[in-house]
């Protein structure tokens, strides 16, 4: 019997002994509850013998700060602009980059798509995007022929081998 392994998506703020933990443990949450809920795996992971377990942050108090930032990066991302300067739809008002100290920098759209360096960082991103779409849907057959189309506009406009 083939044995399955397990790694980070590109990107992923987890590391990869949480990725392999999780990778194991989950099909036995799911086989034990019947489905596989965020709600289920954090009851499962509270023991402190789970594998899991050292994923999660169990401090209630700094536990609650992180959800409050998350709460704060979910209304940032949020936030649409209607400016038929910028472009016919309405557009996500502040674009996040990535700081050196790891914390994410909020732009509005308006300066990212002008500054030539931001620009340069939503094309990157995009790309990566695209890349990370073909490598989630590439295996169905309903969206063959779309996937063959971004796979050639990517491999004839960023030398892309994918």
């Amino acid at each position: 019997m083939k044995t399955a392994t397990y790694r980070r998506k590109p990107g992923a703020r987890v590391s990869q002994d949480a990725i392999e933990a999780a990778g194991k443990s989950l099909p036995g949450i799911r086989k034990k509850h019947g489905r596989l809920t965020a709600e289920i795996v954090l009851k499962e992971a509270s023991a402190q013998t789970h594998p899991l377990h050292g994923y999660f942050e169990w401090d209630d108090t700094a536990a609650a700060h992180q959800y409050r930032l998350e709460q704060a990066r979910l209304l940032l991302r949020s936030v649409l602009i209607v400016d038929s300067t910028l472009a016919r739809k309405p557009l996500r008002a502040y674009v996040a980059f990535d700081e050196p100290d790891h914390m994410a920098d909020y732009v509005p759209m308006a300066e990212a798509l002008s500054n030539s360096e931001y620009r340069a960082g939503l094309v990157s991103e995009a790309i990566d995007e695209l890349r990370s779409w073909l490598a989630r849907y590439d295996h169905l057959k309903e969206l063959r022929g779309v996937c063959r189309a971004v796979s050639k506009a990517l491999k004839g406009k960023f030398g892309d081998e994918t």
